[in-house]
């Protein structure tokens, strides 16, 4: 048996991941850094010209000022993240159209904010030091971007989550068709939910306005009049569904090859018709009939009900998304609002959480394509198993920059719900963030551990440790079930190296893991 063993151990020696264990490197940082300030971008006022990466502390910090302090220059080691942006403050932008459109030229008014921002160098790849004390860095194991929790979705982003809720309804197909239960989502996003049938399509509206010419005579009544079948190739588009759209039921022939849905608005019907085989077959089909009947039901308590023409009328959805996010009534107001919203939306999904997202690159292009992805495969991930390491991934550097990344979604927030965008409200964003900000929030951080240890090549107290906790999660309780041991974890980490005061949340990898881009391996 033992001659068994070692013949089978000589032959599948085990693979020491030294590509991981030795992949922290200084200068990753300054990608997380990049991402962050590019999240910025997400208000239209902000344009993000450069995010540059300096460890020459010649330059700067102690070694430069080792003349003038009494301290060593080696109580803390530092690099420098230096950053431009340039700021066009809404009430100084000239030349806009009705619709709020940059003309692209450089705006009166427009300011550039430059600043340095400190990080802890990382020494030997292994540890910082603030003021004389050794830390090293713990990984962090966390879910994949999107996850499920108490019957939703959720996406992680840099600004907000966008968390899509199900609740099913019941749809009856016309010509005696036996009743369905079919999908209906709500999004929550700007502390609303909505159903995102009004966003697919005030997205589209938006863009359909914008082609009147800002010199048409009365425009005002030109957004209210313009009637385009643009409108129901958007829902075709997000869809991924053909459909014949009509106010007659009798322009459907062939009824036993046709699923055939009604939406009512008094006596306007509206009437969806789709093969049976393509509706049978594609989710996004169902999907879609599922809202549309949703908004336009008679359960609910302030129904949007749609004729044909309403269907293919711009301004009809600008109008009923508006009803959700503000209540002034006037035009202007409501496109600008409109407008904020749908580019804050549209700039949700950001490099960083592209990256963090390990789907098919089609499914994760945009924003919508992002929501398309988790309402079509809801179920799977609502159900996935929240402990199985392969639903998440490992991080390091990336949450060092975490409070960089809190501040700037709460700047980002405080603006967008703010009544103007001044030079005074936007200069706001950057005035607060001091070169030494993320060093302060660094030094208090529970996931940062004193080094003590007199061989630095020591694996298990310091290169390969991991917890389960993040910034958000420290002083929290756990309970029981997460703590638990896991299948997956065979292999991967470590059963016997676990925290004594934190069992089960923290412990150590073992060095045969195997990694991929910082997703544990299927």
């Amino acid at each position: 048996m033992y001659g068994l063993i070692k013949k089978f151990s000589d032959a599948n020696p085990e693979r020491f991941n030294k590509e991981f264990i030795t992949s922290r490197k200084d200068q990753d940082v300054l990608e997380y850094a990049r991402d962050i300030f590019k999240g910025l971008e997400i208000l239209d006022e902000f344009e993000v010209l450069d995010v540059s990466y300096s460890n020459d502390e010649s330059s700067f910090g102690p070694i430069k000022n080792q003349h003038k302090y009494y301290k060593s220059i080696l109580p803390s080691r530092l690099d420098k993240i230096h950053y431009k942006v340039k700021i066009t403050p809404s009430d100084t932008v000239v030349n806009r159209s009705p619709l709020f459109k940059k003309n692209g030229v450089q705006q009166e008014g427009s300011f550039i904010k430059e600043g340095d921002i400190y990080v802890n160098k990382l020494v030997d790849n292994v540890f910082y030091i603030n003021e004389g004390v050794r830390y090293f860095l713990i990984y962090q194991i966390v879910d994949n971007a999107t996850y499920g929790v108490r019957g939703s979705v959720v996406l992680k982003s840099l600004f907000m989550p966008i968390t899509a809720m199900k609740k099913d309804v019941i749809v009856t197909p016309e010509f005696g068709e036996a009743a369905m239960e079919l999908p209906n989502f709500e999004l929550q996003l700007f502390s609303r939910n909505i159903n995102p049938v009004l966003y697919i399509m005030a997205k589209e509206a938006y863009e359909q306005l914008k082609t009147i010419p800002d010199n048409t005579d009365d425009i005002l009544d030109a957004r209210h009049n313009l009637k385009t079948d643009a409108m129901i190739d958007a829902l075709k588009k997000f869809f991924k569904t053909e459909f014949v759209v009509t106010g007659n039921i009798e322009d459907f022939l062939d009824t036993e090859n046709t699923y055939v849905f009604k939406m009512t608005k008094g006596d306007d019907n509206v009437y969806f018709g789709i093969d049976k085989v393509a509706f049978d077959n594609n989710p996004l089909a169902k999907i879609m009939i599922g809202c549309l009947s949703e908004i336009a039901g008679e359960t609910k308590k302030k129904p949007i009900r749609f004729s044909l023409d309403d269907l293919r009328t711009p301004w009809f959805w600008i109008d009923q998304l508006s009803n959700f996010l503000t209540k002034n009534a006037a035009d202007e107001k409501k496109l600008d609002k409109i407008r904020a919203v749908l580019i804050s939306l549209t700039r949700l999904v950001d490099d960083a959480t592209r990256k963090t997202l390990d789907i098919d690159p089609d499914d994760k292009k945009d924003t919508f394509s992002v929501i398309r992805y988790m309402m079509r495969e809801f179920e799977t991930l609502v159900n996935e198993d929240s402990r199985d390491l392969e639903n998440k991934r490992v991080r390091l550097l990336e949450y060092q920059m975490y409070p960089l990344r809190k501040y700037f979604s709460e700047q980002i927030y405080r603006v967008l719900n703010s009544p103007n965008r001044s030079r005074v409200i936007l200069e706001r964003v950057l005035s607060g963030l001091s070169p030494m900000f993320v060093i302060k929030q660094t030094v208090v951080n529970e996931l940062l551990r004193y080094y003590n240890s007199a061989n630095e090549m020591n694996l298990y107290s310091s290169l390969l440790k991991y917890t389960f906790r993040g910034p958000q999660a420290i002083g929290k309780s756990v309970s029981n079930e997460q703590r638990d041991l896991h299948p997956s974890y065979t292999g991967r980490l470590s059963l016997i190296a676990s925290s004594a005061g934190d069992p089960g949340i923290s412990g150590s990898m073992v060095p045969f893991i195997q990694m991929e881009d910082y997703h544990f391996k299927k």
